[in-house]
């Protein structure tokens, strides 16, 4: 399994380290519980939590720089097309602005650009409904008035 990059990774004990975090989280992707993994590998329940758990971030810490890598290769792609398309667009080509548009609204859901849709909630009679955050936490009493 790859990991990221740690201080000296080839270092014998940072190798060890690494091998031994695959093997917890290999044993908790098998259904072993902690205290088993403890049991298997000689160390306590602490201890394979532990590692799992470094596994686990070293994991997600990889696949959120995959993502980032995909995404920034989906911009080259949407960036291409957009290109091979803008002068057709600019000439008034119908279908060339519509493909550009559609390009647009990709790359800007792909980098955030757009603000996100506002909701609001109503009741059965069409009231706004209060943030449920204070309804149920805050103030437990209150009553929607509207």
């Amino acid at each position: 399994m790859p990991r990221r990059t740690r201080k000296k990774p080839t270092r014998p004990r940072n190798i060890l380290a690494r091998e031994r975090e695959d093997e917890a989280l290999e044993l908790r992707k098998a259904g072993a519980t902690y205290r088993m993994i403890g049991i298997r590998l000689g160390i306590t329940k602490q201890s394979a939590h532990a590692r799992v758990a470094s596994a686990l971030a070293d994991l997600k810490a990889l696949t959120a720089e995959q993502a980032e890598d995909v995404r920034a290769l989906e911009i080259e792609r949407l960036d291409a097309m957009l290109l091979g398309l803008w002068d057709r667009a600019r000439k008034g080509d119908e279908q060339a602005v519509s493909a550009c548009l559609k390009i647009s609204k990709r790359r800007a859901e792909l980098l955030g650009i757009d603000a996100p849709d506002h909701h609001v909630l109503s009741g059965p009679d069409g009231a706004v409904l209060p943030p449920l955050v204070e309804v149920v936490f805050v103030n437990p009493q209150k009553k929607n008035t509207g």
